[in-house]
């Protein structure tokens, strides 16, 4: 914060403090406490004094909030929590040639700055969100005034601004609990709302617009384990966020009403429709021509989608096993200050991906021929095979009888006989191949003609 914003934010909080004594001497102890004095004052002097006292109520309000008087209204984030704003990271795994060999995360996002995020995304998350984002401290009352006007025709309508809706992203104002009032019906609403209003403007007091703006789209999530905007665009489209078309800005923007609802993945009818009515927000703001919007309107959904998972990238096993070392590690030496899921480390190690790829190259190559030998030596054979020659029906039949299918099927009443019978049906299922997974049908017993045993079940 610079020095002129302390000394204004100073300058007012000493002026408000005067006004509170002035007006509790001048203006509420004649309203509350003194009926015939109240009287005597002039209409103006009585609208003053009301509105003081209303002023009074809402500042000693949030002071309780804020300190969770008598534990009323459960725990509030702290300046010092707000001024540091944490969310969870994903910590990437660098080699030693200094590429990504993967990441460790419960919530894969990985943050990005302000100017590394496509200008028109940003522009139209205001269009879509917060029209007056640069205009308020965090609480838009004009919005708060129309949403009300609008409930009271029937016609309900959002007022959180991009700011609160950070907050309650960020410091889970709606489900850190509300204190003893919580469990009266309605008021646990009030409470979160009250709490997110403070909590937004206590952000605007620590962070720029920009600085809001970059951390809302660092925290958001937009399905799929996709997590802030650099994960989204990568899951999505392959991209960096500075890379995004207009198209596609409108297609995240959209997403974020209804991460699920909207997701071009999972329901692209829906995401196509919301598309188009971003797409409009963005004409009817300026960000795109209506000759744009027509064209853009008519354009499918391109993806080039492609869900990031937590095995994904070079060395599994070395990963994993890296990730239980230093787990330890940061136990040992740092106590719970840091974890690897969660707190955006960047872990460098001695693995070079050049020899990497050599060596998993040369495994696949042994691992093939060893499989063809395994093949060959049990061709006409069968695993079960006693050394007289005749099967062990015994060992087979308890092993079957472990596998969950058997088991599921057995506890939803199946007969025995109907439970092999229906082992012995081929089915679709993914085998792990070594130029990777394949969909292959098969009998979950995996049998063949050798055996006589299967062929009695058939």
């Amino acid at each position: 914060m610079s020095k002129s914003f302390l000394h204004r934010s100073r300058e007012f909080a000493t002026r408000f403090a005067k006004f509170l004594v002035y007006g509790w001497r001048k203006l509420s102890k004649p309203a509350v406490w003194n009926q015939d004095r109240y009287k005597k004052l002039t209409f103006g002097r009585k609208a003053l004094s009301w509105l003081y006292s209303g002023l009074l109520v809402i500042f000693v309000s949030a002071v309780a909030l804020e300190l969770n008087f008598l534990w009323l209204f459960g725990p509030m984030p702290g300046m010092r929590e707000v001024q540091r704003a944490e969310m969870s990271q994903a910590s990437e795994i660098y080699s030693a040639d200094g590429q990504l060999l993967g990441k460790y995360y419960t919530e894969n996002r990985s943050p990005v700055t302000y100017d590394s995020i496509q200008p028109l995304l940003i522009q139209t998350l205001i269009a879509v969100e917060d029209v007056r984002f640069y205009q308020h401290m965090g609480i838009d009352f004009k919005a708060i005034g129309a949403a009300l006007r609008d409930a009271a025709r029937g016609q309900a309508r959002g007022a959180s601004t991009i700011t609160q809706q950070l907050a309650k992203n960020l410091f889970q104002t709606r489900t850190d609990g509300t204190g003893l009032l919580g469990v009266v019906p309605g008021v646990s609403v009030l409470l979160a709302k009250a709490k997110e209003w403070i909590t937004a403007v206590k952000l605007e007091v620590f962070f720029s617009k920009s600085e809001i703006l970059a951390l809302y789209l660092n925290t958001v999530d937009f399905g799929r384990n996709s997590f802030g905007i650099k994960s989204a665009a990568k899951t999505y489209f392959n991209k960096a966020p500075s890379q995004l078309l207009p198209e596609e800005c409108a297609v995240l923007v959209g997403m974020l009403k209804a991460p699920t609802y909207y997701n071009p993945v999972a329901n692209p009818k829906n995401s196509l429709r919301r598309r188009n009515v971003v797409l409009q927000l963005m004409r009817s703001q300026g960000l795109i021509t209506q000759k744009q919007q027509s064209q853009l309107s008519q354009k499918p959904i391109k993806l080039q989608y492609k869900e990031e998972e937590i095995t994904d990238g070079l060395a599994p096993y070395f990963r994993s096993e890296l990730a239980k070392w230093l787990r330890d590690y940061l136990k040992e030496n740092y106590g719970d200050k840091y974890n690897i899921y969660t707190s955006g480390l960047r872990i460098e190690t001695t693995l070079d991906t050049r020899l990497q790829v050599h060596g998993e190259a040369a495994v696949g190559q042994t691992m093939r021929r060893l499989q063809r030998r395994f093949d060959e030596h049990w061709r006409g054979r069968i695993p079960w095979e006693l050394p007289d020659g005749k099967e062990d029906t015994a060992w087979f039949s308890t092993l079957v009888k472990r596998t969950d299918r058997y088991k599921a099927a057995e506890k939803a009443g199946m007969s025995a006989a109907a439970n092999w019978q229906q082992l012995a049906v081929p089915v679709e299922m993914e085998l792990f191949d070594w130029q990777g997974s394949k969909r292959v049908k098969m009998s979950p017993l995996d049998c063949d003609t050798t055996s006589k045993f299967c062929n009695a079940v058939w």
